[in-house]
């Protein structure tokens, strides 16, 4: 995976990187011809888990088959991950010993083979050889193709201190008129960190398009003046007028001297996925408290600050993302945990790569981005919901689409207050939300007799990327029509 950090900041979370396909020696005397896999427990579309363990039994998968008669028991099996495309070989997942009864079976983690789709083949080890297709119609049969993505939660703060921030990384490679990968981390970290399409002829890697999308990273923008990041700079996040900050960031917090991390809140973040085996999207759902300093006023640089409080507010999170890889959608609903009325303001950042041309609205040519506010532009209707169109090339200058030069488009909603570009050359463009929530009273004979918590509200954002302009409305259609749900 390759990984780019615009804002010059590591973030708190480990990254993947693709490794080469290992050389396999051959076995000495292998006399297995024919290989059937007839039981398999990876799924077709699967998860690694890298929490605390890549060895954890949540992910050990077990394979099992059979080999032709003419094998010897103790012969090598190797269980390969190819790349379903070109046919070369990816990475091992296990081996095996071809028993008496002429079968075999291994158990064996996913991480090795994660972040990848791959097509699982049994063949004898020593077997150096890309597969074919009449390798696998006539000797090496039961092959299966499968998708891995890879999950992480990152612990933060000092000696395991308490608090925590889950953090996420999937990768599918998941063939489907298109082919590509995205990864996400939490809201306070870059959001929809990558998104970019591949080649599904050779595999080749397409540009990245969205990058530090839907996310409160840093806590901080040039948004609406200019001050130096972290002193006195406009938040991009406030509960009822004060700076408020997510647990990704209250964690990073240091001391007066900014000399050395404080710990982390007591309350972190909790998070989970699930997968559509059916047509493999994926459903994340995160939920942290949002945090307020106690020890300085606002506006205050958030790097000096000594104590935090939840501000009784709660941010729940759902993405949901295609395994095409053409929709990732983020919905954020602020929620009054404590039964009381709050106001929210939250601004988010979005970033995107390339020679960038950008359109406020569904149609019109791709411009370089323009210093000012873009409000009232691009507007629609669903379902009683504005929203606004925020159009995207990644090389305006270059009149073909394709894997090297995709299009995309952010459709938000409600419509944002205002989308904003601070700096043309940055490529950063920050649209902000106030959202009242009112609080919620059950009331029975006309008295009140409780208040059970407060209401919420909910912002929406749906990134898109295509490699043409009828896919491109297509999906446009379908982000919209999500915006209902």
């Amino acid at each position: 995976m390759e990984f780019s950090n615009p804002l010059g900041k590591a973030p708190l979370a480990l990254v993947v990187a693709f490794v080469a396909a290992a050389a396999f020696a051959p076995a000495a005397g292998a006399t297995v011809t024919n290989t059937s896999i007839t039981s398999s427990t990876i799924k077709a579309w699967d998860m690694a888990d890298n929490t605390d363990d890549r060895n954890l039994p949540i992910n050990e998968r077990t394979v099992s088959g059979t080999v032709d008669a003419a094998a010897t028991p103790g012969d090598g099996i190797v269980v390969r991950c190819y790349d379903p495309i070109t046919g070369s070989s990816l990475r091992d997942f296990g081996s095996a010993t071809v028993t008496a009864a002429k079968k075999w079976s291994l158990t064996e983690s996913i991480y090795d083979i994660r972040d990848r789709r791959c097509r699982i083949v049994a063949v004898p080890d020593g077997y150096n050889e890309a597969i074919t297709a009449p390798d696998l119609a006539n000797k090496y049969k039961g092959s299966k193709v499968v998708s891995i993505g890879y999950w992480e939660r990152s612990y933060q703060g000092l000696g395991g201190s308490a608090g925590n921030v889950f953090t996420y990384d999937y990768e599918f490679d998941q063939v489907s008129q298109t082919m590509g990968y995205w990864y996400s981390y939490s809201i306070g970290s870059c959001g929809l960190c990558t998104s970019r399409l591949r080649n599904p002829v050779d595999s080749g890697n397409g540009s990245k398009l969205w990058g530090w999308n839907s996310s409160n990273y840093d806590g901080y923008s040039e948004f609406p003046t200019a001050p130096a990041s972290g002193s006195n700079a406009d938040p991009l996040m406030l509960v009822d007028g004060k700076l408020a900050m997510d647990v990704y960031m209250a964690q990073g917090m240091t001391n007066a001297s900014q000399s050395a991390y404080r710990y982390g809140p007591s309350g972190g973040i909790t998070a989970s996925y699930s997968i559509n085996q059916a047509n493999g999207d994926v459903t994340i759902n995160e939920s942290q408290p949002l945090y307020r300093c106690l020890d300085q006023a606002d506006p205050i640089d958030w790097k000096r600050c000594g104590s935090v409080a939840q501000t009784g507010v709660r941010l729940n999170r759902v993405i949901t993302a295609t395994a095409d890889h053409a929709i990732w959608r983020s919905a954020d609903t602020y929620v009054s945990a404590d039964g009381k009325a709050h106001n929210v303001r939250a601004t988010y950042v979005n970033y995107e790569y390339g020679n960038l041309g950008y359109r406020f609205g569904s149609t019109g040519t791709y411009l370089a981005s323009t210093k000012g506010d873009k409000s009232g532009n691009a507007l629609g209707v669903v379902a009683k919901n504005a929203y606004s169109v925020l159009g995207v090339k990644f090389d305006r200058d270059n009149a073909t689409i394709d894997y090297n030069n995709p299009v995309g488009d952010i459709v938000m909603s409600p419509r944002p207050q205002v989308i904003r570009v601070i700096n043309p050359s940055d490529k950063y463009v920050y649209a902000r939300w106030s959202l009242p929530i009112a609080k919620k009273s059950i009331v029975k004979k006309g008295k009140v007799k409780k208040v059970t918590g407060g209401t919420s509200v909910t912002v929406k954002q749906a990134y898109t990327i295509a490699l043409s302009d009828a896919s491109l409305t297509r999906l446009r259609g379908l982000a919209i029509a999500g915006l209902a749900k």
